[in-house]
């Protein structure tokens, strides 16, 4: 697995839109070769903090949708990468997909390191028609409740509680 290239459009100015309570958006996520089953490649765009597009591309060598969830997972981080704070990273642990019942889940589970801490945080949706975006979506419900920390101006949050 490696990452293939991520790029950040836009001005760059992440720190007064994540106090106003900025969440990326989804524009598109996109997969393409893997014919034989094995080497397939994840793209992501989403909105960046000043409505830019940031995106990352993914390629996995591993077969089956596994192997591409865990490849959009990846792809996802990495968009979100020169959005962080420094100090800050992102890492996916696994996304699986599950059936409860008759929905089709999709979870993720992502690690977030700081200069002062590191968290475990989980994230689920339920999967539509785009199993794709399924895997996406997963991820930033796993980060929704720690933006604003990853993003916003360290001064502004080490004296807070």
């Amino acid at each position: 697995m490696r990452l293939l290239h991520d790029k950040a459009f836009g001005n760059g100015k992440g720190a007064d839109a994540a106090n106003m309570g900025w969440r990326p958006r989804i524009v598109s996520v996109r997969v393409s070769g893997g014919a034989d089953g094995g080497g397939k490649i994840a793209r992501v765009v989403l909105t960046g903090p000043s409505g830019e597009k940031i995106e990352a591309s993914w390629i996995d060598e591993g077969k089956g949708p596994a192997s591409l969830r865990r490849a959009i997972g990846q792809a996802t981080v990495h968009a979100l990468g020169p959005c962080l704070q420094p100090g800050y990273t992102l890492a996916v642990e696994s996304v699986s997909a599950l059936k409860l019942g008759s929905r089709r889940i999709v979870t993720a589970v992502v690690r977030i390191a700081s200069p002062a801490s590191e968290d475990v945080l989980t994230g689920a949706v339920l999967t539509s028609d785009n199993p794709e975006t399924a895997v996406v979506k997963a991820i930033l419900d796993a980060l929704n409740r720690r933006l604003d920390r990853m993003f916003t101006d360290v001064e502004q949050t080490e004296g807070a509680p």
